[in-house]
């Protein structure tokens, strides 16, 4: 039997949606800022309350790139479990339908200072937060799963 420790209880707990873009043999990420520490990550963001999923996604990406996507399937889901927070993200698949490509198309916070479309063999020579290259890899040729959308009818 499995036992987790949950000794760990972060104050914010948080919902990411990210996505998996890809175009030419390249993925789009996000370069992030914390401290002195500069890193790669899935583009993406923090749901609002009210949102939906995908419109979250949609908003995020246009907001740091300036591109506009399609969201198609979940392709995996993490956790990152901090001391002061905890971040569940939800990638999704996603393709460029439009927009033009520019850095922090409005203003974002101080935590995004690039972007750029990294060729895909060179996802394991750079820094990955969280270190999911291996996943990336697997996730562009397998199929994912739907996602349903808001089936609220109240």
């Amino acid at each position: 039997m499995f036992i987790q420790n949950y000794s760990l209880k972060p104050q914010e707990l948080k919902l990411r949606v990210a996505c998996l873009l890809t175009e030419d043999g390249k993925i789009l990420l996000a370069r992030h800022k914390r401290g002195e520490k500069e890193y790669w990550t899935l583009p993406g963001g923090g749901l609002e309350k009210g949102e939906r999923i995908v419109d979250c996604l949609k908003r995020e990406i246009w907001e740091e790139s300036g591109l506009e996507i399609e969201v198609g399937e979940v392709l995996f889901v993490f956790d990152v479990i901090e001391p002061e927070r905890h971040v569940v993200t939800i990638v999704f698949r996603a393709w460029r339908t439009g927009g033009e490509f520019r850095l922090r198309n409005v203003p974002v916070g101080p935590r995004l200072v690039g972007m750029d479309f990294i060729p895909l063999e060179k996802i394991k020579e750079i820094e990955l937060v969280p270190p999911i290259g291996n996943e990336i890899e697997k996730a562009i040729n397998r199929p994912g799963v739907p996602y349903l959308g808001d089936l609220w009818r109240g």
